[in-house]
């Protein structure tokens, strides 16, 4: 049983670090006018 929580919080954090990067390359890049609208 604690062995799937492990592989849970494993791909909680690893989905999680994934879309972290994403959006800080996506806040790289020049921002298009659409994306102010979400602030």
């Amino acid at each position: 049983m604690s062995f799937l929580i492990f592989v849970g919080v494993a791909l909680a954090t690893t989905f999680f670090a994934l879309n972290t990067i994403s959006q800080v390359k996506a806040s790289l890049k020049p921002v298009p006018v659409r994306a102010k609208n979400r602030r």
